[in-house]
């Protein structure tokens, strides 16, 4: 079975180590990205154009995380569109060549109507997760491992898992989490989001296109669409 790690909040000031350990854990994983990261005054490391170029170079998948990191709920369609397309260009600018396939609304927010309306303008497939490391503020590594201890499932099932982290709260955490990871799902494969996709056995067709039912079994809105 596989675990696919994927990253929303970058590229930012942190985004640089967690690509070091990635590297050093020789484990791919997927970045949702937008062009709000933070850098403080302090920060003298690589620029969002680097840290992409660098995270491609690694094998690193680069999806949308939208432009803005605004709320989507709030948003008329042409304000919606113009935000995706924008994050597109930066991607463009920052010579990223790799075609987006997958778009993860920021806070998981997204009306019934938009996924329609994204997928028939950008064909991107809405990307939930089943397992987080709930780390919107910097978390340590027991709560890290706990957390995806209760949102996951357990390596008996043999499901796949999409693992939502966030640059900025787990790069303390990351390396010890992920070799909580290699020891507990023993025989587990770390792949990209698009690889995990690809092994899903649970699929839905709806509104968003192919749907890993799988991957969205623990989000809150899957049931019921906000509308």
């Amino acid at each position: 079975m596989k675990i696919a790690l994927t990253f929303n909040g970058g590229p930012n000031m942190y985004t640089e180590t967690v690509l070091d350990v990635l590297e050093a854990q020789e484990v791919t994983a997927t970045l949702f990205v937008n062009a709000q990261g933070y850098f403080d005054s302090e920060y003298r490391g690589l620029t969002q154009c680097e840290l992409l170029e660098r995270a491609a170079t690694l094998g690193i998948e680069i999806e949308s995380n939208s432009y803005n990191l605004s709320n989507f709920l709030v948003m008329s369609d042409e304000v919606m569109l113009t935000d995706l397309e924008m994050l597109e260009s930066f991607l463009i600018d920052c010579e990223i060549t790799t075609d987006v396939q997958f778009f993860r609304p920021p806070g998981g927010l997204l009306t019934q109507a938009q996924a329609e309306k994204i997928y028939q303008e950008f064909g991107y497939v809405i990307a939930f997760w089943n397992g987080e490391t709930d780390d919107g503020d910097l978390v340590n590594t027991e709560d890290a491992i706990n957390n995806i201890l209760g949102t996951m499932h357990g390596p008996e099932t043999e499901v796949s898992s999409i693992v939502l982290s966030h640059d900025q709260g787990i790069y303390q955490a990351l390396s010890d989490a992920i070799d909580f990871l290699k020891a507990y799902y023993e025989g587990y494969t770390f792949v990209t989001i698009q690889e995990c996709w690809e092994e899903c056995d649970n699929w839905e067709t709806g509104l968003t296109g192919r749907v890993c039912k799988d991957s969205l079994a623990t989000h809150p809105t899957l049931d019921d669409w906000i509308n």
